[in-house]
């Protein structure tokens, strides 16, 4: 009642649909329902006079619902905060929560599964438009989320792994996030998956740098060491990108306790030193100073920031692994 038409998102295969509606207290969804109807009104295709439909919100074509979620959310807030000339230009963040239904479309339309997501104000914060060096902006979803929306292997099989990425972000929950990406790393580098889309790796660093950043915030693990964690976890993460190399981040990812990790890292360092060494790759293990790799082992030994240290690592390699296998195979062909 207080929608005149839910938001309608395709899936992957034309013929599922998720149907999002704001929830909320009275007043909320009354504000929701006249900002969104302002918001799509530059948003219809006129049929003919006597009706019109409404074009689909997000163009994030997935199976995932996580990764649908974060494209409604970034959909809304550029339709509102980019336009010069939006008279609307001052609603910010709305909403805040929302139903979406998975329903199969036949003779009659029918109602699969329900979900409701509240994510709050923190669902914009992580779709919002970024900056990064040279003032080149980037918007997360298209920009960096579409590449694992477009890693396929003709089945189901990486939905729940794509839910993981989404729905980590929304929740703040970093044991997602890593699952989801090393996961889908690892598809990728046994040659299982393929993508159909590579973004600027400078855009997935940044983004996933600070997205862990706030993830993080409790655990007393400041921006200089996360920082490092990236530099070293990706030098270590690019040259182990094929399906020969994929034991080194599976031993990385299964490390239980600081002494586990330790270990592996230790057999990582020496044959990422005798790889970057034989291929004459500069920007690569030897890269890595001193003052980056001593950070890391300090945040590993101790048990208090061992978990989202080795977290944050197994993700930044995952993330550079699958990079370079996707542009190595495509013989440098990414988008940049």
């Amino acid at each position: 009642m207080s929608m005149p038409k839910v938001v309608r998102q395709t899936a992957i295969d034309g013929n599922n649909a998720r149907l999002f509606a704001p929830v909320g207290d009275i007043e909320t969804l009354y504000n929701i329902r006249g900002d969104l109807n302002r918001i799509l009104e530059d948003m219809t295709d006129s049929t003919d006079k006597k009706r019109s439909r409404q074009r689909t919100l997000g163009r994030l074509f997935t199976e995932s619902a996580g990764l649908q979620t974060l494209d409604f959310y970034e959909e809304v807030l550029r339709e509102v905060n980019t336009q010069q000339e939006n008279p609307f230009k001052e609603i910010e963040r709305r909403p805040t929560g929302l139903t979406h239904f998975v329903s199969d479309v036949g003779q009659t339309r029918t109602i699969d599964s329900i979900q409701e997501v509240e994510p709050g104000e923190w669902a914009y914060s992580v779709v919002e438009e970024r900056s990064v060096e040279d003032n080149d902006t980037y918007w997360p979803v298209r920009d960096v989320l579409l590449w694992f929306a477009s890693t396929t292997n003709g089945s189901s099989g990486l939905v729940d792994f794509k839910d993981d990425i989404g729905f980590g972000i929304l929740e703040k929950r970093l044991v997602l996030l890593e699952r989801g990406t090393f996961e889908i790393s690892k598809a990728v580098i046994r040659g299982d998956a393929g993508a159909g889309y590579v973004p600027r790796m400078q855009y997935v660093s940044d983004y996933f740098t600070t997205i862990m950043q706030n993830m993080t915030e409790d655990a007393e693990i400041d921006s200089k060491s996360i920082e490092s964690i990236k530099q070293v976890a990706s030098n270590i993460g690019r040259l182990f990108h094929g399906g020969n190399d994929i034991g080194v981040l599976i031993q990385l990812q299964n490390a239980g306790t600081p002494e586990q990790f330790l270990q592996s890292f230790e057999k990582a360092a020496m044959q990422a030193q005798k790889k970057s060494l034989e291929n004459n790759q500069s920007d690569s293990w030897v890269a890595s100073k001193d003052d980056d790799v001593e950070r890391v082992l300090n945040l590993i030994t101790d048990k208090s920031t061992f978990d989202p240290t080795k977290r944050m690592f197994v993700i930044h390699a995952s993330l550079a692994a699958q990079y370079e296998n996707v542009v190595n195979s495509t013989e440098g062909d990414d988008n940049e």
